[in-house]
């Protein structure tokens, strides 16, 4: 990442902006939201990386971000 960017995200973090639960409940979501989109590259990429079968790599990975 850029000096720049960094900047750009600590100067948003100073902001406190994160600290607002709604914020937070926010970005969560999306998090979530975001695993399930990916669900079957996030699968595949843990395949290829790991050797992880599928049934594995849903219970170990990706099911305990869903769940949290």
């Amino acid at each position: 990442m850029s000096n720049a960017r960094f900047d750009a995200k600590r100067d948003f973090f100073d902001l406190g902006a994160t600290l607002d639960y709604s914020f937070r409940s926010n970005q969560l979501k999306r998090l979530e939201d975001a695993v399930k989109r990916n669900e079957k590259a996030i699968l595949k990429a843990l395949h290829s990386d790991l050797r992880k079968s599928e049934m594995e790599a849903y219970m170990t990975e990706v099911s305990i971000v869903i769940d949290e």
